[in-house]
């Protein structure tokens, strides 16, 4: 009886020292000198260096200022030296419609990265989506041609769904109107709202390399109603660009465990950016970055021991989408050290809500735990939800991903209006909100990091798939190997239970 009392009591201790610790938290960001601190660096690096592609000068400063500014506090942070890549730069760029206007006007343009330079005066046709594409398309000897197409620029202007249903008309949308005899490619941003501001984006090529661009969501919708109306668009669009071999690093900093040193969580955002404006990558994503260094800065503060370690870092060359960006090379470089848990904030800064989470069973329920006992304000928790693109290398080695949810609709209309535009501005954030996901994402820290036990990795093969035929007897926790799911995975948001119809049984 005594030890059952003695134990009851230890836990009663444990959790209100966790309670202090949270509220600790809370209270020094909410008070200077940390208060709205995540947004004045902001500031600085937004309006002293501005945009910051990677490859560019423009990163490299920014690399150095941010290391300069976390050395003030962690003298030991560090830049990793990425190996050489291949970047682009964009130079000179204008699109001129001259029908059917009487007088040729000038169009909001921006060309998508990594889009093969050149110029093109041509009629334009104008289709809503991939279905009236291929109604104006036939299959001749396997190959799919289309005369109305034919030496055309098309223009995809698309309805809104968001993001994960519009953006492979830019991804993938150049060599699919390339197939088919275009000269090139415009597309409708892919964007919520717009206030005559193009939004950019990386595409790729899988065959002929055409000129692809943007334009703004009213210009789109305007070149559509002048189709309807059956008037003649002639438009011309020149694009210029340079491809070179770049360097940058991803800048790291540290609060070394005090019990288990070796394991690691890993926090940050990535600090290169699009460069459609003078601010662009203030919320797409310095703010992140920034938020996440205030959350390292913050915990430090508390001076008290945390067993894990908490390590910040600044990716780079996220925008770029290439093999070889900095989160690659990072996972490849850190292959050896025993990461347990990865976040990325990277979806803005608006006010904190809550997280997602995609791990292992026995993970999940840890984190949700440990949210519902001492971080019930954040009450949203989504499964199979918490992988980023900067996570996802570390993913794929079976590390548990978290992502900070901020307050916005289902298809992140407020993000997605300013996203990858000049409208990305130091104007569109606000201090109290970046402040609530700092509190956030530094508490989600240190309860993983300071818990009593290891947060799990993804699951281990030990069953057959026949034996999910027979009917269990007692409930019991089924292990899968990571390494045989992830290759039946078509997307880092599919959920186990759904591949080859396996039930996970809880315990």
């Amino acid at each position: 009886m005594i030890l059952l009392v003695t134990q009851t009591l230890l836990g009663f201790v444990l959790a209100t020292k966790t309670d202090e610790v949270i509220q600790s938290i809370k209270t020094l960001v909410e008070s200077a000198p940390f208060k709205a601190e995540s947004y004045k660096k902001l500031a600085e690096l937004s309006d002293t260096i501005g945009p910051r592609m990677w490859g560019s000068q423009s990163l490299l400063d920014a690399e150095d200022w941010l290391l300069n500014v976390i050395q003030k506090d962690f003298p030991d942070a560090k830049k990793e030296a990425l190996k050489p890549f291949k970047s682009w730069k964009r130079g000179e760029e204008y699109l001129t419609l001259y029908e059917p206007r009487q007088v040729p006007q000038k169009l909001k343009v921006i060309g998508l990265g990594l889009s093969e330079p050149g110029t093109v005066k041509a009629e334009v046709i104008v289709v809503r989506d991939w279905n009236e594409l291929n109604a104006v398309s036939k299959q001749v000897k396997g190959k799919y041609i289309s005369q109305q197409i034919k030496d055309k620029i098309v223009l995809i202007s698309f309805d809104w769904t968001g993001y994960s249903t519009t953006k492979d008309y830019r991804t993938q949308g150049p060599s699919v109107v390339a197939a088919l005899g275009a000269k090139a490619l415009l597309i409708k941003s892919i964007a919520s709202d717009s206030m005559q501001t193009p939004h950019t984006g990386f595409t790729s090529y899988n065959g002929t390399r055409i000129p692809a661009a943007a334009i703004s969501t009213e210009d789109a919708e305007m070149l559509w109603r002048m189709q309807q109306r059956k008037q003649k668009i002639v438009v011309e669009l020149s694009l210029k660009s340079e491809t070179f071999t770049g360097q940058g690093h991803n800048v790291i900093a540290e609060i070394k465990g005090s019990q288990y040193p070796e394991q690691i969580l890993l926090m940050g955002g990535h600090l290169d950016s699009w460069d459609t404006g003078a601010q662009t990558g203030a919320n797409d994503d310095g703010g992140g970055v920034l938020v996440c260094y205030e959350a390292l800065r913050v915990l430090k503060a508390l001076n008290i021991p945390i067993k894990r370690t908490i390590r910040f870092i600044a990716w780079s060359g996220e925008e770029m989408a290439q093999a070889d960006k900095g989160a690659v090379q990072y996972a490849d470089a850190h292959a050896a050290e025993n990461h347990i848990l990865a976040l990325e904030n990277d979806d803005g800064s608006t006010k904190a809500v809550g997280f997602g989470f995609t791990g292992s069973l026995a993970a999940k329920r840890q984190i949700k735990t440990l949210i519902n006992l001492y971080l019930p304000e954040l009450y949203k928790v989504w499964s199979d939800d918490g992988s980023m693109a900067d996570t996802i290398p570390l993913g794929n080695k079976g590390v548990p991903m978290i992502r900070n949810i901020v307050n916005d609709t289902l298809t992140r209309d407020f993000y997605f209006t300013y996203h990858h535009s000049s409208a990305d501005s130091v104007s569109m954030m606000n201090p109290d909100h970046m402040d609530s996901n700092v509190i956030a994402i530094a508490s989600i820290m240190y309860l993983v990091a300071d818990a009593e036990h290891t947060l799990p990795k993804f699951f281990k093969q030990r069953l057959q798939f026949s034996r999910f035929q027979s009917t269990c007897k007692q409930k019991r926790a089924i292990q899968l190997d990571y390494e045989i799911v992830k290759q039946n995975i078509k997307s880092n948001y599919m959920k186990l239970e759904e591949i080859a119809n396996i039930q996970l049984l809880r315990n």
